[in-house]
C-alpha cells in the first residue's frame, strides 16, 4: 500500500542533472529525429526522457500526475538549439513561414488591383 501524496495536474519541477547528461540527452534525440522536427516534439521527447529517468528533483513520498520542466529547464534546451545553429550543425526551415507570405502578398495584389480598377 502506497502512503503519501498524489499531486493532480501540471506540476513543474526542476531537472536534477549535470549539464553534460543534459547535452548529451538533447544531442542524442535531436540526431535520432534526423531531418526535420518541432520544438515541441524535442520538449516532449525531452521530457518523456526525464521521466523514465528519474532527473525530475521530487518531493519525498510524493507522485505526480503530470510533469512539466520548469520554464527555466525549457529555456535550456531553446539555449542548445541555438548553439547548434550558431555551429552550423542545425538549420531553421522557414518554408511555412514563405508560402503564407507569398499567399498574402497575391491577396493584398489581388485586392489592390481590384481598388485600382474602379478609380
Amino acid at each position: 500500500m502506497y502512503y503519501g501524496y498524489t499531486i493532480m495536474g501540471q506540476t513543474k519541477l526542476p531537472l536534477n542533472i549535470d549539464e553534460e547528461t543534459f547535452s548529451k540527452s538533447l544531442e542524442k534525440l535531436v540526431n535520432n529525429f534526423g531531418d526535420s522536427f518541432s520544438y515541441r516534439q524535442l520538449y516532449t521527447s525531452f521530457k518523456y526522457e526525464a521521466v523514465q529517468n528519474d532527473w525530475f528533483k521530487k518531493e519525498p513520498y510524493t507522485q505526480y500526475a503530470n510533469i512539466e520542466l520548469t520554464d527555466k529547464d525549457a529555456h535550456k534546451i531553446s539555449k542548445y538549439l541555438w548553439k547548434m545553429i550558431w555551429a552550423k550543425k542545425l538549420i531553421l526551415e522557414f518554408i511555412a513561414l514563405i508560402i503564407l507570405m507569398t499567399i498574402c502578398l497575391v491577396k493584398l495584389n489581388f485586392k489592390l488591383k481590384y481598388r485600382w480598377d474602379y478609380l
